[in-house]
């Protein structure tokens, strides 16, 4: 009997003493100050990189076969504009967006010279700096934004939203005869910009 009671005892003792730390853990838990801080209503919003031009959808050159012999020469203007929401975007560069369509080696007697100007300028007297110089072949050999090096523009909203571009195509006056009746195509002439 003395056995059990001291059983009994040693339980009581040890569920006292369970009930004791827990009691002091749970105040010692509760006891503590706190605080937060939020910062409320983040919200995010994808910047835009826009660029037009001036030449509602034509072609800036349609060189007939009926005038065009070595030495013809066509000079177009167009003005790009910058109006995305992204205030500083990179260097607008010039390239060809794909090959062209060409019979009978044409294209590499056909010079291009690309002037890059301020707004404001005539076609005819037209002031800027020149950014190629090439044949359609040299220029259409460059299809992307990253292998173009024919820009120096870097367009911003406020001051400098807008460029003009002179571009001057001639038959070179060495066109062999092979070259008659060859027809050039599809020369689409490309503006990009990035963000930075």
């Amino acid at each position: 009997m003395s056995t059990t009671r001291r059983d009994r005892t040693q339980l009581f003792a040890a569920v006292f003493a369970a009930l004791l730390i827990a009691l002091f853990v749970g105040r010692a838990s509760s006891a503590a100050f706190t605080d937060t801080t939020e910062n409320p209503d983040n919200s995010f919003a994808a910047g835009t990189i826009v660029l037009t031009d001036d030449d509602a959808g034509a072609a800036l050159f349609t060189m007939p076969n009926t005038t065009t012999v070595p030495g013809s020469t066509s000079t177009q203007c167009i003005t790009v504009t910058y109006s995305g929401s992204v205030t500083d975007p990179d260097i607008v560069k010039v390239y060809a967006q794909q090959a062209v369509t060409d019979s009978d080696n044409l294209s590499d007697y056909i010079d291009v010279v690309i002037t890059q100007g301020n707004l404001g300028a005539t076609c005819g007297a037209f002031v800027g700096t020149q950014i190629f110089s090439g044949t359609v072949n040299t220029f259409d050999n460059t299809t992307s934004y990253a292998a173009s090096t024919y820009g120096t523009w870097e367009p911003t909203l406020v001051t400098d939203a807008s460029r003009a571009y002179q571009i001057q195509v001639t038959i070179n006056a060495s066109a062999p005869n092979s070259v008659q009746g060859d027809t050039v195509s599809n020369l689409d002439i490309m503006w990009e910009t990035q963000s930075k």
